[in-house]
């Protein structure tokens, strides 16, 4: 069984914000990326979390991302750009271009930009969050380093390459739909790994394409795609608009985030924000969707199901209780904090 403790969310973001600090990122860009691993812990998506900050402190520590990158925006057309992200900090790129999509999509109706030279950035719903928050319709995807297999494959191809759309609901929670195009996140078996627990059949394979639940032997092996060759479709998709469009490496070309501590990660995103005063007024797409969302949750329950959930619904619920409670971390994860907080003389017990 694996022990967790719950600790204070305020708490836990001042500690990565010092962390990283530490590390080189300027207090404006610490907060971007701790706003970004907190975000994903109240939202329960604790793979994508301050599990995360060791990795990114070691990379940013020994150079191979880079702590202060001089970004560059090359803009195509009014509603397009590439922007070339100099190997700086996926968070921190992934919110430069956010930025200039909502701005265009704001101004010009629609706002479409390509990311290239970038680094893992957290979620994808974190960015389209945002989007959403200005009143427009976000898309945002990213690929990966090669952990998924093709369909039909016994190796890894693909990258778990996730998707995410934001729908602005006025005054009401947004519709969040957050992705990975394989059956789970890899990060998913990564924390398993950590935590020492096998995983659910039909998530991985080992080395040989074989079926396993063991999770170091899937970390070995592969993740396989969502619903098969419709997963391994939508991969291919985001490496075109994530890597191919953008100028940006795709699958086998991109570096591992956990292992190459010497070669940039060459990670694409692609970040879009659509304006719906573009197609009617907005008041009457609020209307419109707020008659939809009545209906759907007007549904009657299943057996075994308290209600018709919209996506997001659940990971704002969990958010809710997480803010009142805390956030929970497994002994492996609060031991690396720990371990962390003593390399750059900071007491992680002292902030939580």
């Amino acid at each position: 069984m694996v022990v967790k403790v719950s600790v204070n969310s305020q708490g836990l973001a001042a500690f990565s914000q010092d962390i990283l600090m530490e590390v080189g990122l300027s207090a404006n860009d610490a907060a971007i990326t701790t706003e970004s691993l907190i975000d994903a812990n109240l939202r329960g998506v604790d793979t994508h979390g301050i599990s995360r900050l060791s990795i990114y402190t070691k990379r940013l520590a020994e150079g191979v991302v880079k702590a202060k990158p001089q970004m560059k925006l090359l803009k195509n057309t009014e509603t397009s750009a590439i922007l070339a992200g100099d190997n700086g900090q996926g968070q921190v790129v992934g919110m430069r271009a956010t930025e200039e999509a909502i701005k265009m999509a704001t101004e010009k109706g629609s706002g479409w930009i390509g990311v290239k030279q970038s680094n893992h950035f957290g979620t994808a719903a974190f960015f389209g969050m945002k989007i959403s928050a200005a009143g427009h319709i976000g898309l945002v995807l990213s690929n990966a380093p090669s952990t998924m297999v093709p369909f039909g494959g016994s190796s890894p191809y693909f990258g778990t390459n996730p998707i995410s759309i934001t729908i602005p609901v006025g005054s009401e929670l947004p519709i969040v739909i957050d992705m990975a195009t394989s059956v789970v996140a890899q990060g998913k078996i990564i924390l398993a790994e950590k935590e020492g627990k096998s995983i659910p059949e039909g998530w991985a394979v080992d080395k040989s394409g074989n079926p396993t639940t063991d999770s170091r032997a899937a970390l070995e092996g592969a993740v396989l795609p969502l619903g098969g060759p419709k997963g391994s479709a939508l991969a291919l998709m985001v490496d075109i608009f994530s890597g191919v469009l953008t100028g940006a490496c795709w699958g086998p070309h991109l570096n591992s985030m956990w292992s190459d501590f010497k070669d940039p990660q060459q990670v694409g995103h692609f970040i879009g924000a659509i304006n719906i005063k573009g197609f009617m007024p907005l008041e009457q797409f609020q209307e419109r969707i707020k008659q939809l969302i009545k209906e759907i949750k007007g549904v009657p329950a299943a057996p075994g199901f308290k209600e018709v959930y919209l996506p997001g619904e659940i990971e704002f619920q969990i958010r809710e209780e997480r803010l009142a409670n805390g956030i929970p971390l497994g002994k492996v994860v609060f031991a690396e904090l720990v371990k962390l907080g003593k390399r750059y003389n900071k007491s992680f017990e002292n902030y939580i």
